[in-house]
This record gives structure tokens, C-alpha cells and sequence, in this order.
């Protein structure tokens, strides 16, 4: 997660879930539970369409 200079282990003690978890977010090898993609949002400061990618 460059894009915001927040490093995967600074996002996954945040969520509380494992630093492999988030680089397998990053790189679409896995998916976020649905709270931890809202959670996501909330430290990213992004909307949900962005962070999928959609444009609005």
C-alpha cells in the first residue's frame, strides 16, 4: 500500500489480522471480510468504489 505511504504491517495491526492477510489483499490472492474492508476505507481514506477500482 504505497499509495498512501501505510505500510501492510502498520494496516494489519490496525485491523488486527496478519500481515501475510493484507499482502494477499494487495495483491488479489484473497479478500477482506466485509468489516475489515469498511475498516479499510476508514484508514485509507477512500470510498469503497475507489478502493475496488469502479469509477464513479
Amino acid at each position: 500500500m504505497t499509495r498512501k505511504k501505510i505500510s501492510e504491517r502498520r494496516i494489519a495491526k490496525s485491523l488486527d489480522v496478519s500481515q501475510p492477510a493484507v499482502h494477499k489483499w494487495v495483491y488479489g490472492k484473497a479478500l477482506p471480510r466485509l468489516d475489515k474492508f469498511c475498516q479499510l476505507c476508514v484508514i485509507l481514506d477512500t470510498s469503497p468504489n475507489e478502493l475496488l477500482g469502479w469509477k464513479t
